[in-house]
């Protein structure tokens, strides 16, 4: 795969997103999941869930490259995304408890929870090794699909295989670009996968 281009899916499935993509497919399937909030509520949703979990992250990231906090935008070293996986968590918790403000179903709640524990223990795992953040996003988003099909029996099987051929492309990409070896990311797609399969399936 080209550098470019496995840069292109770097960016547009980075972990950051995935929250927002989770949304986006939840309240956009039709499904009860979303019955009972206004099409005006669910846009004020996503938009907290994308500042958040997305656009604030990001723009700080930005911010430790100019301070040379970190070297490249990239993180390339598991020492170098302490600062950030830590900053990245408090805004994960925050917005956790921002949507417990509202009445949502429990699904949403969940979803949002299993992925902050996915960006706990990625932070924890980074104390010592380098795990791939982009499978650990990837990872949750198809947990949550799987995960909210099995419990709630909602038929998201063609969205899951999409996903599940992105992942492995996201995959190739990482290693592409040198960013992981195929443990990181094997390891980076399990924990996120399976943080949002316990939860959901537990509920």
């Amino acid at each position: 795969m080209p550098h470019s281009l496995a840069r292109i899916f770097s960016y547009l499935l980075h972990p950051f997103l995935m929250p927002s993509y989770a949304l986006l497919l939840i309240f956009g399937s039709d499904t009860y999941i979303g019955f009972g909030v206004t099409l005006k509520a669910q846009q004020l949703i996503f938009l907290v869930v994308f500042v958040n979990t997305f656009l604030i992250p990001t723009i700080l990231s930005f911010f430790l490259v100019r301070k040379k906090l970190v070297s490249d935008i990239e993180m390339p070293s598991n020492l170098e995304r302490r600062l950030p996986l830590l900053i990245t968590t408090l805004f994960y918790i925050f917005t956790y408890y921002l949507l417990l403000k509202v009445r949502l179903s429990p699904i949403i709640y969940v979803v949002m929870m299993a992925a902050t524990l996915s960006i706990v223990i990625a932070m924890m795992v980074n104390l010592k090794w380098k795990i791939s953040l982009h499978m650990v996003g990837i990872g949750g988003l198809i947990g949550a699909l799987v995960g909210i099909s099995l419990r709630q029996y909602v038929d998201f099987r063609g969205l899951i295989i999409v996903l599940i051929l992105l992942a492995g492309i996201l995959g190739s990409s990482r290693l592409t670009l040198s960013a992981h070896t195929p443990a990181q990311v094997y390891v980076g797609f399990m924990v996120g996968v399976s943080c949002e399969l316990i939860l959901l399936l537990g509920l």
